[in-house]
């Protein structure tokens, strides 16, 4: 706490080289460049403290992409760690380029319309390394595998940084930030008033409300600024307190980057319970299972991808100190640790995509002691909306160790997501039954969370659904009440929440006019008929940065926001999802679901991974097209590409879906022994029931993983831009 309070007060004090104003003031922005650590979550809190705008990036952006977000952002300071330094620094001169470049044309338009004034051009962010606590070097925190720990405890009793760390960079006077707590604890500017003997958070805020600038994932469009408040972390940190169940005795460990909500919201969460955290600077599997075994984690959130890579791990492990493989294959530092099951993790949060059945067999399996937990959610509601009990552990007996199982309270907490009048909160996900086979690729993500309202409205991307699914709503319509209860958000057509404002903030209004109608007008949808679901609570954004137009398209002119997820509400409230709304392909005016087809085709024997997007066509409109990742062995009579990694679109081991035994090079197989094509993978889908309309009339095949983005979703924007690129369909002609 002492080193977060002097931070905040160097940030927000005069006088510092010379300057007559803050380095930081309140309401500005502070771009954080840094991995996963300690010393990042400190100059996290020191910023929000003083009443930045913080908004950590994505240290795998490319130069180019930080650079763009740079001019977007107009940052008053960029902090970076060593790591990120060479990063932080290039984008820093590109963007000061393209500020010369933008500089010189306004000069030149303004000679024939007055003199330039140069006080209105934007400036170059200043750069700030963060060096004021090295956990490498031991102190202030233990080390194990490339993780670093610390507790509540720890930073309000650490001892007051040393003014000697490195600032790896050249020049006079580097900015760093132990110069910058050194600065703040000696003798001030008269100017300042003195600080108290023992420092004191100064708890600033901006007028506009906003703690976190954090982007989207850019699941299907390009990512977005999204402004969060105060009063969201707050109810989501306290929805993960009641729910997931963080507390003091617990250990959390950082899977997860602190650039993405999930990680955000999780580490908040943990900090307000007091629990003792450990951080890596990025996932890696080995290096995660020997930070549990030697910390005793007890709880951590994950994606699918992370959780494959765990299990696959653990079981390499597990054969090499049987001899089944060399001890080389063992996590860095688990040589000294005992074998056996990983039975101190009592709980697992999984987000960013659906959880298959197999998955959750090999978790049991890995941590047979644990809960494993879903949440859906987005960054434009703060991360989660809606909670579900997946499995409970799998050999109780393992829970009898001590620690959160011996907790009653919590152990009936876990019945609050589970359908109602199920005894059984070990219940496997599978084991839910759709209300009709009509229903076929919806999956339930749980129910929604206190404070947290939920709602499905009539869209027209919903208007012409499939014709089994209409007959199958128009069967439960008859049974359905006018509005569907949900266990804690309430209903559509309950008490209306004031809609949220704030200084600045644009009218919100929903999307089309035809939608936008029926808003006004309650046309929200009764049990299990599909629709846009949209949420309403303190945990929604406030407003995108600098962008009204997505503003009012996103939020109604009451306070709701438009997940674009498409999806119903069962009669128990629980939450099913289809997809996303933009994921709906209009072909010769039908409408396709992308999700659907995309499991049609995995289901085909040499089809390990598909996705599925709209491409231009002059007749349809669109014509669905696909991008196929085949298994080893195969091969396929069509287009082919070998799609390369970048850093926006990561395909990662950390978050991967490639088969297992897929080759690791990107080139068609040498010795296929079978084969597939277009009209194969055509004849198989009308095999299974899908549609003429919804067959692809478009397919590309690679041998390595979908590209993904930093949330290990599927980035379709790229998936899109290799279809049009391999088949020049859509591409300009110019």
């Amino acid at each position: 706490m002492h080193r977060i309070a002097l931070l905040s007060r160097a940030l927000s004090a005069c006088g510092l080289d010379g300057l007559q104003r803050p380095l930081a003031p309140v309401g500005s922005v502070v771009v954080l460049v840094a991995q996963t650590s300690a010393v990042m979550m400190e100059a996290m809190l020191a910023c929000l403290d003083a009443g930045c705008i913080l908004c950590p990036v994505n240290w795998r952006w490319s130069v180019a992409e930080l650079a763009e977000a740079l001019q977007r952002l107009s940052p008053a300071l960029v902090l970076h760690d060593v790591t990120c330094a060479g990063l932080a620094q290039q984008a820093v001169a590109e963007a000061g380029r393209d500020l010369q470049v933008q500089r010189q044309q306004q000069e030149q338009h303004a000679g024939s319309n007055g003199p330039y004034h140069a006080t209105a051009a934007k400036t170059v962010p200043p750069l700030c390394l963060i060096d004021h606590w090295c956990p490498a070097t031991g102190s202030h925190g233990a080390v194990w595998g490339g993780c670093s720990t610390t507790t509540s405890a720890t930073a309000a009793t650490g001892a007051p940084a040393s003014s000697s760390g490195s600032s790896r960079s050249t020049g006079a006077c580097p900015l760093t930030t132990s110069r910058l707590i050194s600065f703040a604890a000696g003798p001030l500017p008269s100017s300042t008033p003195p600080p108290p003997p023992s420092p004191q958070l100064q708890l600033l805020a901006p007028a506009c409300g906003t703690a976190l600038l954090v982007f989207t994932s850019g699941t299907t469009a390009a990512p977005k600024g999204v402004q969060l408040s105060h009063a969201a972390f707050h109810a989501q940190s306290m929805v993960k307190l009641a729910l997931v169940g963080y507390c003091p005795a617990d250990t959390y460990l950082h899977t997860a980057p602190l650039f993405h909500i999930g990680g955000l919201s999780s580490a908040f969460a943990a900090l307000m319970a007091g629990c003792v955290q450990v951080f890596m600077p990025r996932f890696d599997a080995e290096a995660a299972l020997a930070a549990i075994l030697h910390h005793r984690v007890s709880v951590f959130i994950a994606v699918p991808t992370m959780l494959q890579d765990l299990a696959a791990a653990a079981a390499a492990t597990a054969a090499a100190v049987t001899g089944a493989a060399g001890p080389e294959r063992l996590p860095a530092g688990a040589e000294d640790v005992a074998p056996g099951p990983l039975g101190c993790v009592r709980r697992i949060l999984v987000g960013a995509g659906g959880t298959a059945p197999k998955l959750q067999d090999a978790v049991s399996r890995t941590f047979p002691a644990a809960h494993l937990l879903s949440a859906y959610g987005m960054t434009e509601a703060c991360s989660s909306m809606t909670f579900r009990h997946l499995r409970g552990p799998a050999h109780p007996a393992s829970t009898n160790a001590g620690g959160w199982q011996q907790r009653p309270q919590q152990l009936q907490q876990l019945q609050l997501w589970a359908p109602p009048g199920s005894n059984n909160s070990s219940k496997p996900v599978g084991s839910l039954t759709q209300p009709d086979a009509a229903m076929e690729g919806a999956v339930c993500v749980g129910w929604p969370a206190p404070g947290v309202q939920i709602r499905v409205v009539r869209t027209e991307a919903a208007d012409q659904p499939h014709q089994a699914h209409t007959q199958g709503a128009q069967k439960f319509q008859q049974v359905a009440n006018s509005s569907c209860t949900s266990s804690y958000g309430g209903t559509a057509s309950g008490r209306q929440v004031p809609p949220r404002t704030s200084p600045g903030q644009p009218p919100r209004q929903q999307g089309t006019a035809r939608d936008q109608e029926r808003a006004a007008a309650g046309e929200t949808c009764g049990p299990h008929e599909l629709g846009e679901v949209q949420t309403r609570g303190p945990h929604t954004l406030l407003r995108y940065w600098r962008d009204d137009d997505a503003t009012a398209k996103a939020l109604t002119a009451d306070g709701w926001l438009r997940t674009g997820d498409l999806g119903y509400l069962a009669a128990d409230g629980g939450l099913w999802l289809l997809g996303r709304a933009k994921d709906m392909i209009k072909s010769g005016g039908e409408n396709v679901f992308a999700p659907q087809v995309e499991a049609v085709l995995c289901a085909h024997p040499a089809v390990a991974a598909a996705a599925v997007v709209g491409l231009p066509h002059e007749r349809l409109g669109e014509q669905v097209s696909a991008l196929v990742v085949l298994r080893g062995g195969w091969k396929f009579l069509g287009p082919s590409v070998a799609l390369p990694s970048s850093d926006s679109a990561s395909s990662s081991a950390a978050a991967t879906t490639a088969p297992a035994g897929a080759p690791g090079s990107c080139s068609e197989p040498a010795a296929a022994a079978q084969q597939t094509s277009l009209q194969d993978l055509q004849d198989f889908c009308r095999r299974q029931g899908l549609a003429g309309f919804r067959l692809p009339r478009l397919a590309v095949a690679q041998w390595q993983p979908l590209p993904l983005n930093g949330s290990g979703k599927v980035a379709k924007p790229v998936i899109r831009a290799v279809l049009q690129r391999v088949t020049g369909v859509g591409m300009s002609r110019l």
